[in-house]
């Protein structure tokens, strides 16, 4: 990848050399070299000079070959630079559904973090895209995005008893309580490698109460900030 982007970056180069290329005037009969690495020079009697510092002739339109260029490579360099980053770094994500009610909301939108976990560990309560497990067992579900929240590590033991759940013994907070009429999770260690995600709408999620831990090789990334509605923006 980055030998063809250098690459390109080269291409781009040569581009912009060849229609910036200095224009020199033969003084005696106005004849234009392009792209001579003259300098001024006296010779035979004739002065060789740089066009742009004659100052009683006015600087010469680009012409609309050297305009498309220009504009051909400004384009073609946005729209590789948003597509190596939608990519590698920063994706937006649409919520189609109510399981992080009521962080986030049916259409809102997220921005997610691509990167951050090559540099750093997971933290428990992170907000996370994911591939959704093929265990879900939601018939033809393609392998989708789901977003949810991190409860359980690897290594730690996850249960829930009345409605509270215990991490390493030690209950989160109120406000990660299941619902009233969910049912309790069973004590398990949750596998190396792995982490166990719930929805913060728990009556109305699919997390890993269903499909169990999630691998982190599947992690997309960590959602950051929600974006949209723009009355609503706030980081997560």
């Amino acid at each position: 990848m980055l030998s063809v982007l250098s690459s390109y970056i080269q291409t781009l180069q040569y581009l912009r050399a060849l229609v910036e290329a200095p224009v020199f005037e033969n003084v005696t009969d106005g004849h234009s070299v392009v792209g001579s690495k003259l300098r001024p020079q006296h010779a035979d009697g004739v002065y060789m000079r740089w066009a742009s510092a004659v100052s009683a002739q006015p600087r010469p339109k680009k012409s609309w070959v050297r305009n498309a260029v220009e504009w051909l490579a400004v384009i073609t360099t946005s729209v590789l630079l948003v597509s190596l980053a939608k990519h590698y770094l920063v994706e937006p994500f649409f919520i189609p559904s109510g399981s992080m009610e009521s962080t986030l909301n049916v259409r809102d939108r997220v921005l997610v973090n691509k990167v951050t976990y090559r540099f750093q560990d997971i933290g428990r309560l992170d907000v996370i895209v994911f591939k959704e497990p093929v265990t879900s067992g939601r018939a033809g579900n393609d392998h989708n995005d789901l977003i949810k929240r991190v409860m359980g590590l690897s290594g730690e033991t996850i249960e829930s008893r009345s409605g509270i759940i215990y991490v390493n013994g030690n209950p989160l907070p109120d406000a990660h309580k299941l619902s009233e009429n969910g049912n309790d999770i069973p004590f398990q260690v949750i596998p190396a490698g792995k982490v166990w995600v719930m929805g913060d709408n728990r009556a109305h999620s699919l997390d890993s109460r269903a499909f169990g831990p999630v691998d982190k090789s599947e992690i997309v990334g960590q959602a950051f900030v929600k974006v949209w509605p723009p009355s609503a923006i706030r980081t997560l």
